[in-house]
């Protein structure tokens, strides 16, 4: 049983990959960098997401480029968390974003404020925060492709699956369009040091270099328009100097016939200050919300899962330290919790400069 052929092997020789061989000639090597160098972009926002979702340094770093051949073999040494990726405004097409089982273990753990343990089993709860995950870092990812190419762009929401198999993974993405394979080094502190997977149709990339094209047309036709308009303004300028030089000419021939006389100005202080008063009390009786905040705190999704009765949770702040009210959410002073009668009230210690405001 060993020594017979599987069933890519046995398309490849009776000739079954041959469309899809021809078909894959039609992007060049330049094309392919245009692209790889626009989405590099984006996953090096995503790190940033990521880091600030788990609360640790990530690095999502370009590797290197295969085709759909190297596929077969990533998902053999490892299932793979697949989460489809179709884009539907702007630009056309679909990718796919693999990311290791083991991998999306870890992220989800860091997520809930938990540790991954080798074989614990991958839940419905892990599923749902590495979800939510991927879906932050393809937003962000959607936002930095929509500034480079200008225009909106916009996706359908992403689907997540685990997949183990070539079959499972062409029933998310049409393998018979060619595909591009871009592999990104993908670093998490000292957990995690791997592969994250990005595949590109080539409807996408055509789609992508159509756009970038557009873009680049736009910009000359804006930089020719510009240079019009200024060669058109400097001779209107010229224009108007000539015109200014005879009309000083004209004015300063008859100013010899002209009584001149020192301005006198009326003292506009005191009537400037009370129209300044008169505005102020237009909104005295404007109400304003004032908080009084004793503190903050960052809690993991777990810990507030947690929550009950008695719960106590500990702020930023340090018992007697001034505590910071607010006008209309704007910190404006200091001060310290007094009781007036069975009330709770504050004192204010300290009005925050305008300047330490801004």
């Amino acid at each position: 049983m060993a020594d017979m052929l599987s069933q890519d092997e046995i398309d490849a020789l009776l000739g079954g990959d041959s469309n899809k061989s021809a078909s894959q000639a039609s992007l060049s090597n330049k094309d392919k960098d245009e692209v790889v160098k626009l989405l590099d972009k984006a996953m090096g926002k995503a790190s940033e997401v990521l880091s600030n979702l788990i609360n640790k340094h990530v690095t999502l770093k370009y590797d290197s480029i295969d085709d759909e051949s190297a596929i077969s073999s990533i998902l053999e040494d490892q299932a793979q968390l697949a989460t489809k990726i179709e884009y539907k405004q702007g630009i056309k097409g679909e990718s796919i974003l693999l990311l290791k089982m083991d991998d999306a273990k870890v992220i989800a753990g860091l997520m809930m404020g938990t540790e991954a343990i080798n074989d614990e089993e991958f839940s419905d709860l892990h599923l749902s925060a590495i979800t939510e995950a991927i879906s932050q870092m393809i937003g962000a990812q959607v936002t930095i492709i929509s500034s480079i190419l200008g225009g909106k762009i916009d996706v359908n929401s992403p689907k997540t699956e685990k997949v183990s198999s070539t079959l499972e993974l062409e029933k998310m993405i049409d393998m018979s369009d060619e595909i591009i394979l871009i592999n990104y080094y993908f670093l998490v502190d000292d957990l995690i040091t791997s592969e994250i997977r990005l595949i590109v149709t080539e409807t996408l990339a055509e789609s992508i270099l159509s756009k970038i094209k557009n873009t680049e047309v736009e910009k000359n036709q804006n930089q020719n328009q510009n240079k019009d308009n200024t060669a058109n303004i400097n001779t209107n300028t010229n224009t108007a100097t000539e015109q200014d030089k005879r009309a000083t000419t004209s004015v300063a021939s008859e100013k010899s016939n002209v009584n001149v006389k020192p301005v006198q100005f009326s003292d506009m202080h005191s009537s400037i200050m009370q129209k300044q008063k008169e505005n102020i009390e237009l909104i005295m009786d404007v109400p304003l919300e004032v908080t009084v905040e004793l503190g903050r705190t960052h809690k993991s999704i777990k810990d507030i899962l947690e929550f009950a009765p008695g719960t106590i949770i500990e702020l930023d702040k340090i018992a007697g330290d001034p505590i910071d009210i607010l006008v209309n959410g704007k910190f404006v002073a200091k001060g310290e919790v007094i009781v007036i009668d069975e009330n709770f009230g504050i004192r204010i210690t300290e009005i925050i400069d305008v300047k330490e405001r801004i």
